[in-house]
């Protein structure tokens, strides 16, 4: 069996994070115009952040059910 690793992230307590895509699109559409699109912006950046230290780091498998 190989040893399972630990990620941990820094996050910002201070904001909101959603559980679901729609509880993300919900979220995405309280905003207008340059508003919406800084925060779609800086919410894809960052997902791609982690999905990036994910990519490098760990090799990732789906559950069994």
């Amino acid at each position: 069996m190989t040893k399972k690793s630990k990620i941990k992230f820094n996050l910002y307590q201070i904001f909101y994070t959603p559980e679901s895509e729609d509880d993300l699109i919900k979220f995405t559409q309280r905003y207008n115009g340059n508003d919406k699109a800084l925060v779609c912006l800086g919410g894809t950046i960052y997902t791609n952040y982690i999905l990036n230290k994910i990519n490098k780091e760990f090799d990732v498998y789906k559950k069994e059910k």
